[in-house]
């Protein structure tokens, strides 16, 4: 009876976890589509959910560029196909309270032509990268905009797994926390604020975006120098400025830990 109780648990592990790796395979009923992670880490379940929001500010473009792309993975789910396939992409709106992006305005519409005769998954293959065009709005100088996308059913697909099917993106021209400031920056560097982040930039001539702070985080002697440079800055700043330290956009002094 044991061998038998732990040869079922056993075969129960098996069937889960096969399942697991077969999320992006596993309908078989009609074609369908849905989002997902990078494609180096379908199968690592801890990025199941990955990329599902991405921020985006046109701050260190260029004032001439006027107009940025980002990109999300998709996934035909059921197999791959002997012809082209046409995927359909909808906004939804943002009902938290959140400024939604205007379509010709903050981001080019999904029924563009310089953009939707990209919304195909190629003959014989499975995923593609979706371009989402932002476009650099007026309202972007004070405000950030929501742009919230699901994937729609056509006659090429229905839709996949309910927390797959959609992705947000938010756009601003003004300085914004990157998504690579987390709780082990807040280590180094503290509390995110933007007179912080524009006064990082101005003492080290860089960026301080997403790629800059993430290629940071994975070198230690970076992460060091750097939090050692602004903090020698922000000391000369304040001895500079008696008695009007600096502080942020609250009102807080600013401070690196």
């Amino acid at each position: 009876m044991k061998t038998t109780k732990y040869f079922m648990v056993a075969l129960l592990l098996l069937t889960w976890a096969a399942c697991k790796k077969e999320d992006y395979k596993m309908f078989t009923d009609v074609a369908r589509i849905q989002f997902g992670p990078d494609v180096t880490r379908i199968y690592q379940t801890s990025y199941n959910l990955a990329d599902t929001t991405k921020d985006f500010t046109f701050v260190y473009n260029a004032p001439t560029n006027k107009q940025d792309t980002v990109w999300f993975d998709i996934y035909a789910i059921g197999g791959v196909s002997t012809k082209d396939r046409i995927f359909k992409l909808q906004q939804v709106a943002d009902t938290t309270g959140a400024l939604n992006a205007v379509p010709g305005v903050d981001y080019k519409a999904f029924t563009d032509a310089s953009v939707n005769s990209k919304y195909v998954i190629k003959a014989g293959e499975r995923n593609t990268l979706v371009p989402i065009v932002l476009l650099r709005s007026a309202t972007l100088k004070t405000a950030t905009v929501t742009l919230i996308i699901k994937v729609a059913a056509n006659d090429d697909f229905q839709l996949g797994e309910t927390t797959n099917i959609w992705r947000k993106v938010t756009s601003t021209d003004r300085l914004s926390k990157p998504a690579a400031w987390t709780s082990t920056i807040n280590i180094y560097f503290g509390t995110y604020s933007v007179v912080k982040h524009q006064f990082m930039i101005d003492v080290t001539g860089k960026k301080w975006d997403q790629t800059f702070l993430s290629g940071v985080l994975s070198d230690f002697t970076q992460l060091i120098y750097y939090t050692n440079v602004c903090k020698t800055a922000l000391i000369n700043y304040n001895n500079a400025h008696p008695g009007n330290p600096l502080r942020d956009e609250t009102g807080a002094l600013v401070v690196f830990p």
